[in-house]
């Protein structure tokens, strides 16, 4: 019933409880250095920090309302993804390739692998079996594909490097044992790759009739493919679909012209295109027969949007939430527009719960009940420690990402929530206490910490020179005490130093002897 939520900066992953949506409530904070993206397996989340060390948090989940870092894996250069399959975890780099570590050991992780090339940034990952496929951009080129045999943890091996001839292979889906790619020179490719020591394409499929491909999408062996011919005069936009039933001879199935064409989701029969402000609506039902519906207008482009049981949700920032009844192609229905005092920037469906990330300054997340399209209402608003950008839910777990930090929400019950909220409240970071002070030999200070910190406590004399260092390590949320011995220190005025990575904070203290 949690939620974790991080973004490409900032201080902090936020759990937020979603038990009950009508008592949304803070269920603790983890203070991590420049979070860019989490990846939760079993009882264990595994972050991404590009903050000044770069580096690969785990934190322990079984106590889920205090998560504790156990470990932080630290590497040489930015972290774009992170990857986790069992006992694997695989480390994309921006522009230097990839590294593959064993973290059976969640803390001690050992490094098994890494394929370290600079210009080389590693840009999807798909699993099959015991085997890794990935695509890179090199150079600021797509260039190919990469599949890593880590059936033997102990000596992972690169199988083979496929299209390295090739040119901007932008997007790409594995299905079983075949892999079906967009190369902008061959079209749409079908790679073989039941056999890993020697992958075979076995076809490649492109019209210069119908143009160039924009986006694909893999459903039944069938490949939904949005393209566009380009006139000198005007875009002919088409939607394309490819019968993949033998993939060594993908054939045109069937082919419409649509209105504007771009990305493409498929559900129910329906395939939708959208780009910009218009989206496409083709019903697909008959593969052979794809039919063109109409293109919808939308008042405002949409920052994202969702099409559940013939239902779309277009997120419209602060032009508001649009709703369209598009089971009928023909007969398009405005169910509602609503317009709350807060920015739609993202939004995630969950039965009849709209939730939705506000992009406003001090925004936050919101979750609206959309049980009645007339009257939709509000039933909880909650702040963030930044600008929300994204909305995920997974099980009772809300992932806000903000624009400098994480937020995972769990929501509780209303009997538990004063307990709850005086149990899980965050302390401000800061120095709490000194006592005594004036002291003779020791002292011991408080510190607190709002979440899990990598934190120092130091020592200064009046000339700003470290006198001792007593702490230096990462330390979870709350409060704790640390004492000075300063049985070797002569008599004068010192300084406490509590720094973090972001914070930092001094107070005096006077030593007698």
């Amino acid at each position: 019933n949690l939620a974790y939520v991080t973004s490409g900066g900032g201080d902090c992953i936020q759990i937020i409880s979603i038990e009950d949506p009508e008592n949304l409530a803070l269920a603790g904070s983890i203070w991590i250095d420049w979070p860019k993206d989490i990846c939760i397996s079993g009882n264990f989340a595994y972050i991404s920090n590009n903050g000044r060390d770069n580096s690969m948090t785990i934190m322990d989940l079984e106590n889920p309302l205090r998560p504790a870092v156990i470990e932080a894996y630290f590497v040489d250069n930015d972290i774009s993804n992170i990857f986790i399959q069992e006992d694997i975890a695989i480390l994309p780099m921006n522009n230097h390739g990839c590294e593959i570590l064993d973290i059976a050991d969640r803390r001690n992780p050992q490094p098994i692998y890494e394929f370290d090339r600079h210009g080389l940034n590693v840009k999807e990952v798909h699993y099959t079996q015991n085997y890794v496929v990935t695509n890179w951009l090199l150079n600021r080129t797509y260039s190919g594909f990469q599949v890593f045999d880590i059936s033997n943890l102990n000596q992972p091996e690169i199988r083979c490097q496929y299209g390295i001839d090739r040119r901007n292979i932008w997007y790409f889906e594995v299905v079983g044992n075949f892999l079906y790619g967009y190369d902008s020179r061959a079209g749409f490719t079908i790679t073989d790759f039941s056999n890993l020591d020697e992958p075979e394409e076995v076809s490649s499929w492109r019209s210069f009739d119908f143009g160039v491909i924009r986006y694909f999408k893999i459903e039944n062996l069938y490949a939904f493919l949005s393209m566009s011919n380009i006139d000198e005069e005007f875009y002919d936009h088409k939607m394309v679909i490819l019968d993949l039933e033998n993939p060594r001879e993908p054939v045109v199935a069937g082919s419409c012209d649509i209105g504007v064409g771009g990305r493409v989701q498929v559900s129910n029969g329906m395939a939708y295109c959208r780009t910009d402000d218009r989206m496409d609506v083709i019903d697909v039902s008959n593969p052979n027969e794809p039919e063109f519906q109409r293109t919808i207008d939308i008042e405002r482009t949409p920052s994202e949007y969702i099409v559940q049981q013939g239902i779309a949700y277009f997120a419209c920032n602060d032009a508001g939430l649009y709703v369209e009844d598009v089971s009928d192609p023909e007969d398009i229905e405005r169910l509602c527009r609503f317009n709350p005092d807060f920015n739609i920037q993202s939004i995630f469906l969950v039965d009849t719960l709209m939730f939705v990330a506000d992009s406003q300054d001090n925004g936050g997340f919101y979750i609206i009940d959309m049980s009645d399209f007339e009257n939709p209402e509000v039933i909880i608003g909650h702040e963030t420690f930044g600008i929300a950008q994204d909305i995920s839910v997974i099980g009772d777990t809300i992932f806000v990402a903000n624009t400098n930090n994480l937020g995972i929400y769990n929501l509780i019950r209303q009997e538990e929530e004063e307990n709850f909220v005086r149990e899980t409240l965050p302390q401000p970071f800061g120095l709490s206490s000194v006592y005594p002070n004036p002291f003779n030999s020791t002292t011991a200070i408080e510190y607190a910490l709002p979440f899990a910190s990598d934190v120092s406590v130091s020592i200064y004399n009046i000339h700003g020179q470290i006198v001792d260092v007593l702490l230096d390590r990462v330390m979870s949320a709350g409060v704790h005490s640390v004492v000075w011995d300063a049985d070797e220190v002569s008599t004068g005025v010192y300084f406490i130093n509590l720094s973090s990575k972001t914070k930092s904070t001094y107070t005096k203290v006077v030593l007698c002897k």
